[in-house]
């Protein structure tokens, strides 16, 4: 089966891009990953992923049965404001729904739709979400997007509001002959220049101690408070800024796992103990963080009424 026919069945699941490589081992993102490592741009929380970099950039040595990649991804540019009565605090686009488990269902039709057509029964493993995968080089070596100076990927039709997975695959695929995509920054600096906190940078890596997203998700203190402003959920004012991502396409998917909006009334977050917290964000991304450290946005939250 060739790259076009893959691109093709994936469009009829749903999924917004696709692209297929053979490109296995990834040693410029270990490069990448040393060089955050000394600037300390890797919180020291992230101790295994620091030791097990060489395994990181390698898809061969994790599959050694694996021949090529599918790299898919959808937008989640989406309408989903909520009205909410009160103080509110702020949910990052991206968490509004959960889309990871919306593409993750895509890419399994695709790879029935791919076991159909070939009559074949392959191996395969499917990737969304905190995987131990290179995401953003594979999907750059796929030919889908370029990387972003946010600290993201981006494509000129969905920018960067995308999420990213993968399919492992031991199938022969045909790869069509492509250049890799034109980057989309140019010169620009409007993201750099808005991140409150100097978390980003002309070399396209993100100080992530420094970036609310990662500060918003875990028990750590939030530096610069008097700019957290309604955070409780993630950060995206990077993204939001961004020429490209202000005239991407909006998109409506049928994603329906851990829809919580955009805004959430303060006054019912509080009223919610820890098994309460779990049960409502049961099935987003929210739930996978502790209840302490969501409590901490959320007061600060409250500050900004």
């Amino acid at each position: 089966m060739n790259e076009k026919r893959i691109i093709q069945l994936a469009k009829e699941v749903g999924i917004n891009l696709c692209g297929v490589t053979d490109k296995l081992d990834y040693p410029e993102v270990k490069v990448a990953i040393d060089a955050w490592v000394e600037k300390d741009f890797i919180p020291a929380r992230y101790g295994k992923f620091r030791e097990k970099k060489k395994k990181f950039a390698s898809i061969q040595e994790k599959y050694p049965w694996a021949r090529s990649i599918i790299a898919c991804a959808i937008s989640y540019n989406e309408n989903n404001e909520v009205e909410v009565e009160g103080p509110y605090g702020e949910i990052a686009k991206y968490t509004a729904r959960n889309y990871y488990a919306y593409l993750r269902s895509l890419m399994e039709k695709l790879v029935k739709k791919i076991q159909s057509e070939t009559n074949s029964v392959y191996r395969y493993n499917i990737y969304t979400c905190y995987n131990n995968l290179p995401e953003k080089a594979i999907a750059v070596a796929a030919g889908i997007v370029s990387y972003a100076k946010n600290g993201t990927v981006m494509e000129k039709e969905f920018g960067s509001y995308t999420v990213l997975g993968e399919i492992i695959t031991d199938l022969p695929l045909q790869i069509e002959n492509k250049d890799l995509m034109r980057n989309l920054c140019g010169n620009c600096r409007i993201c750099i220049e808005a991140c409150p906190t100097d978390a980003l940078n002309d070399e396209y890596k993100v100080n992530i101690p420094r970036c609310y997203q990662f500060i918003s998700e875990n028990e750590v203190e939030i530096i610069e408070p008097e700019k957290w402003g309604k955070k409780f959920y993630g950060c995206t004012i990077c993204l939001d800024v961004c020429p490209v991502n202000k005239r991407s396409q909006e998109v409506v998917t049928h994603a329906t796992d851990g829809v919580i909006g955009t805004k959430i009334g303060l006054h019912n977050f509080f009223s919610m103990n820890e098994n309460d917290f779990k049960n409502y964000f049961k099935n987003n991304q929210v739930s996978m963080r502790t209840y302490k450290a969501i409590l901490k946005n959320a007061e600060l939250c409250k500050k900004a009424f």
